[in-house]
């Protein structure tokens, strides 16, 4: 799949874990991480996302096997953990 122009500056555009275009959102779907932990297709669902091409197994499965999903939905402590560091240090 090939990068997408976007004319219209004011519709969102996404890259895709997989085959790494741009596209706009709307042919994209978005992927979360649940609470228990379990990926599944979500546009409205709260947290971190991972877009795919929709439709497109081959995204799909380049994203699984170049662990797409794996970066894209872990989550982001190193910023909290240096937060809550330099609040606990001017605590003292």
């Amino acid at each position: 799949m090939s990068n997408v122009s976007v004319s219209n500056p004011t519709v969102p555009v996404r890259t895709c874990v997989g085959c790494r275009s741009r596209r706009e959102q709307a042919a994209l779907t978005r992927y979360v991480r649940d609470a228990a932990g379990e990926v599944r297709a979500s546009r409205t669902d709260v947290g971190r996302g991972a877009w795919i091409c929709a439709d497109s197994r081959d995204c799909l499965e380049k994203a699984v096997k170049s662990r797409g999903f794996d970066r894209a939905l872990a989550p982001r402590s190193g910023n909290k953990n240096t937060n809550l560091r330099n609040r606990l240090t001017m605590a003292k």
